[in-house]
C-alpha cells in the first residue's frame, strides 16, 4: 500500500479535499427556474400564515421562516437582475 503525504496526490477516482474548478457558468435560466421554485415553495408555506399556532413565539417563527422562505429569492433575483449587469458593465467597459 502506498502513502503520499503530498499535496498533489491525484487520481482518476478522487477529487482533492479542495478543489474548485476554475470557472463555473451556470446559465441563467437556471438560476431563474430556481429562483422561481424557491418563492413558490416559500409562497406554499404562507397559506398557513393565519391559522392558529400553540404560541405566539411559534406563530412569529413560522411567520420569520416564511418570510425569509419568499424574500430572500426575491432579493436575490432583484440583485441578481438589477445590479450585477451594471457591475458588469463598469467593469468591462472602464466607465
Amino acid at each position: 500500500m502506498r502513502s503520499s503525504n503530498t499535496v498533489h496526490d491525484f487520481s482518476p477516482l478522487r477529487v482533492p479535499t479542495f478543489y474548485a474548478p476554475d470557472s463555473v457558468t451556470i446559465d441563467d435560466a437556471y438560476i431563474g427556474i430556481a429562483y422561481f421554485v424557491a418563492i413558490v415553495f416559500g409562497g406554499i408555506h404562507c397559506i398557513v400564515w393565519s391559522f392558529q399556532f400553540p404560541s405566539l413565539l411559534e406563530r412569529l417563527a413560522w411567520r420569520i421562516s416564511v418570510g425569509s422562505m419568499c424574500g430572500v429569492p426575491i432579493f436575490l433575483a432583484a440583485y441578481r437582475t438589477l445590479y450585477l449587469p451594471h457591475v458588469h458593465t463598469h467593469v468591462e467597459g472602464h466607465h
